[in-house]
């Protein structure tokens, strides 16, 4: 019989067992479900395309105690069945599902790390720190048990992290010294040392300013300690105004700063009310006619003192201007011209103007009035008396006044009258003064007018180099006179300033200002009497040089026909016959020129590789030492004394 027509036998003995079709055994209704079809239809459990009951599966399509089936036609296997609940042979457990991951898998074994117990069953997971999963007191699992990444070896975040996520994720929570601006910071550099500008709680420390992650911390400006920072354009260590930085540790307006500390020197102008460098007096302006002229000379008559100047008129007859109680002043102290040696108008005269130009009045010889043309009038015309019958001063004699006063002329050194080959008179023979007790000009002094006036040499050191304090001192120790120095680098001085001085001692290294211009003004300061001392580099046409007339043959006595420079050491060789060598023994040089004279130029002294040692003019007005005794120059000896007695020759 087949499959089939057991079915339709088992159908039949069901209706003749009294089962209405549609009905279950249980008088449930299985709707048109036919068991033994082996299809898994409405309210069946199982279907093994049989009614036979013993298989698994039994007539009615019920699974059958101690069976498990599946899938359609349903295979039944004898065991235990995962998931009903109850724990069965093979089976560790069973929670009524089959769902892995709670404890129970869906094979009914105990998952890792999970204990399950009863039926059915229940399942708790079994804390282990460091397998990555978040369990009982757990409160991170980085899947790890080393300590110091945030989660430690109990699962716990340590101090100062937080962990998310499972496995957990740490990070540091932000904290002072971490090199990052958080919360509250305003400033972290990487440390919590005190003292660096970013303190131990990461504030700012007063007086410094932090920037930049990690923060750099610097010192902010403090006026007066001596460090240029900021806004500052100096810092000389102090907030004194007046001294070229003023107390916000800004250049006060006349005066450069440099260095720190700060170390300022005023600029030279003049007519800002401070005497520097070449000026003799400033009076805060540059308008002549108040006694400090637009150069900062004192004008003639005038003395100013002070800083600025107050200029004040000399108050003396013959200064040129009419001071009170003067009736006249032509500008000197002689009588007999019209206005006396008291600033009175002489009689027979009339003065106007200041200076006062006097005009004599119509007179004649005898009427005691010197006159035009007459030399003297003694009221008289007696010869023999001094003043001749025609108002000439007789041989021998000597009148003053109006009328004169004649009086035999004294000879003789110490007269006050200088007759050759008197080179001075004093009114004296006492030495030491400046002109001595044979009426000669004494070493480095200067003696002018009659009585002769002395005063000791005045020297300009005025090179295109930096001052060199101790040889201009080496120098002054030997003429007693003031050596002052000024620098022509950055400006000409004006003939009006160097006329202060007897001898402007000059030599290039540097550039000059203006060579040509300075050049030029040296002539006409030694075409007014003056001295001038030229030495190394300034024929140099290699390099920096002077120029501008006083180089030219009328001035300067040597040329230089190669225009360059030995750069080679060589000694004096001591045959120097004129007060150019007074007491000069020895001397030597690195640098010198290569020398020619020209025109009337002279020589004086030669060094051991036969160059020029010293050219002169005749009158000594223009001298050219050949070297510089400057402590830069590599110069060694008595260049001190030589350039003394080269400033001092023209007025022995």
């Amino acid at each position: 019989m087949s499959k089939w027509q057991a079915v339709r036998w088992a159908s039949v003995a069901l209706m003749a067992a009294g089962c209405a079709a549609g009905e279950a055994d249980d008088g449930s209704d299985v709707g048109s479900a036919v068991c033994g079809n082996g299809l898994l239809e409405s309210g069946e459990a199982c279907d093994d395309g049989g009614l036979a009951s013993g298989d698994g599966c039994n007539s009615i399509c019920r699974t059958e105690d101690g069976w498990n089936c599946t899938g359609q036609p349903s295979v039944c296997v004898s065991g235990p069945i995962c998931g009903n609940g109850e724990i069965e042979a093979g089976e560790e457990c069973d929670d009524a599902d089959m769902t892995p991951g709670d404890g129970c898998d869906a094979a009914c074994d105990v998952e890792p790390d999970w204990s399950c117990a009863g039926q059915p069953s229940v399942c708790t997971y079994d804390v282990v720190c460091g397998d990555g999963v978040i369990g009982g007191t757990e409160t991170c699992d980085d899947g790890g048990t080393t300590a110091g990444d945030g989660c430690s070896a109990t699962c716990a975040p340590e101090t100062g992290w937080t962990c998310t996520g499972t496995p957990s994720v740490c990070t540091r929570d932000p904290y002072c010294g971490d090199g990052l601006i958080n919360g509250t910071d305003t400033c972290d550099d990487g440390g919590t040392e005190a003292g660096d500008g970013c303190d131990a709680t990461c504030r700012e420390e007063t007086g410094w300013t932090c920037t930049g992650e990690p923060s750099v911390c610097v010192l902010d400006p403090v006026c007066g300690d001596g460090v240029t920072g900021g806004a500052e354009t100096c810092d000389d260590g102090g907030v004194e105004p007046g001294d070229g930085c003023d107390a916000a540790c800004l250049v006060e307006a006349g005066w450069t700063c440099t260095g720190e500390p700060s170390v300022c020197v005023r600029d030279l102008v003049c007519g800002d009310g401070w005497i520097m460098g070449g000026e003799f007096c400033d009076d805060g302006n540059t308008r002549g006619g108040d006694g400090c002229n637009a150069l900062c000379g004192v004008e003639p008559g005038w003395a100013c003192e002070g800083e600025p100047s107050v200029c004040e008129p000399i108050l003396r007859c013959g200064n040129g201007t009419i001071d009170a109680g003067e009736e006249c002043d032509d500008g000197d102290s002689t009588a007999g011209d019209g206005c006396s040696d008291a600033c009175v108008v002489e009689s027979g005269w009339v003065c106007w103007g200041a200076p006062s130009w006097c005009v004599e009045l119509a007179g004649r010889c005898g009427d005691g009035i010197v006159g035009t043309g007459e030399g003297c009038d003694d009221r008289g015309t007696a010869p023999g008396d001094g003043c001749s019958a025609t108002c000439t001063v007789e041989t021998g004699w000597t009148c003053t006044g109006s009328p004169s006063v004649c009086t035999r002329v004294s000879t003789g050194c110490g007269n006050g009258a200088i007759v050759a080959p008197e080179r001075c008179d004093d009114g004296n023979t006492a030495a030491g003064d400046g002109c001595s007790g044979t009426c000669t000009v004494e070493p480095y002094w200067r003696c002018s007018g009659t009585p002769s006036g002395c005063a000791h040499v005045r020297i300009l050191y005025a090179p295109s180099n930096p001052d060199d304090p101790t040889y201009r001192a080496n120098i002054a120790a030997i003429t007693g006179g003031d050596v002052d120095y000024l620098d022509v680098t950055g400006s000409t001085p004006a003939l009006a300033a160097l006329t202060a001085y007897d001898c402007v001692y000059t030599w290039s290294n540097a550039a000059y200002f203006d060579p040509t211009g300075f050049g030029d003004t040296l002539a006409d300061y030694a075409d007014g009497g003056r001295s001038v001392v030229l030495g190394v580099w300034a024929t140099y046409l290699l390099g920096n040089h002077l120029s501008g007339r006083i180089m030219t043959v009328g001035y300067s006595p040597v040329s230089s026909p190669s225009g360059s420079n030995h750069f080679a050491s060589s000694s004096y060789l001591g045959d120097g016959t004129t007060f150019l060598h007074r007491d000069v023994t020895a001397y030597e040089c690195q640098y010198r020129d290569y020398l020619a004279l020209q025109g009337t130029g002279l020589q004086d002294g030669t060094y051991a590789d036969a160059e020029i040692a010293v050219a002169y003019r005749p009158d000594f007005r223009v001298v050219y030492v050949n070297g510089a005794g400057a402590s830069d120059l590599l110069c060694t000896g008595d260049w001190p004394r030589l350039v003394a007695n080269a400033c001092s020759a023209a007025y022995q």
